[in-house]
């Protein structure tokens, strides 16, 4: 009837405006017919979280909409969720600076991330500071 809806752009384009909108109803819809199992999961996971703006942050993540789930992390004070975020996406001095000023209780956790990291990337002299 309409061979537009099998498109799986259609329906990628279709969950980005879910985040503009923020109708996470229509975004689980958008990803079944994308086919995006692990979207899927992450979204139905994030549910649990109780600020709305936090369940669309991260439907940002799983779309590559980075920036849009950096305001929304910020937006609803999530500094917890940023802080990860950000480690995720290898931004370690906007991790660093995160948990120091506003995620003290993940601050230890943090600086072991990094040290982690610097040392799978072979700086071991740079992980032991």
């Amino acid at each position: 009837m309409f061979p537009f809806l099998r498109s799986k752009a259609v329906w990628e384009n279709m969950a980005r405006m879910c985040v503009k909108t923020r109708q996470l109803d229509v975004a689980r819809v958008c990803l079944g017919n994308m086919g995006n199992a692990r979207a899927a999961k992450a979204l139905k996971e994030a549910e649990l979280e109780p600020e709305p703006e936090a369940q669309v942050a991260m439907l940002a993540v799983q779309l590559g909409m980075l920036e849009d789930a950096e305001k929304l992390y910020k937006c609803c004070q999530r500094f917890d969720l940023l802080n990860h975020f950000y480690q995720a996406s290898s931004q370690w001095q906007q991790a660093l600076g995160t948990a120091e000023s506003h995620d003290r209780i993940h601050l230890r956790t943090t600086y072991y991330n990094y040290a982690k990291y610097l040392e799978s990337m072979g700086d071991k002299t740079q992980a032991l500071v």
